[in-house]
């Protein structure tokens, strides 16, 4: 399993292991709310509310990548909304952390790899919390 972050700065490339790509790029909708928009090829265009990662701590957004034990799809987590996505461009999950707005602030989130299993340590409502990626 690999996991990176990437952060935001205009369009990013997202590449899937099987070697799909599509085009990330965020900014904020209606009520100002963060949206991740993912361009796959064929013009199939995902917007995924909540999925970045716009603490106050950060000088730019970011998200991270997860990749699993299938090829076709990843696990983006960031913001108060995570999701798992297909290389052809379908969500296949969604969880919803307990992130809030008015703590943005308070967001950290750490990662690191035990045995090659992704592990994230995600700062919400002053907690600590340990999210372990089996994907």
């Amino acid at each position: 399993m690999n996991w990176q972050a990437l952060t935001l700065r205009g369009k990013e490339v997202l590449r899937f292991p099987d070697g799909k790509e599509a085009q990330l790029n965020w900014s904020y909708g209606p009520a100002d709310v963060p949206v991740l928009r993912v361009s796959f090829e064929g013009d199939t265009l995902l917007e995924l509310p909540d999925a970045v990662d716009v603490s106050q701590t950060l000088d730019d957004p970011r998200v991270f990548l997860i990749e699993g034990r299938r090829a076709d799809h990843v696990f983006l987590f960031g913001g108060k909304q995570t999701y798992s996505i297909g290389s052809v461009g379908g969500i296949e999950r969604k969880l919803r952390l307990f992130r809030e707005d008015d703590l943005t602030e308070y967001w950290d989130t750490l990662s690191y790899l035990i045995d090659r299993i992704p592990y994230l340590l995600c700062m919400s409502r002053g907690c600590w919390c340990l999210m372990i990626c089996f994907t």
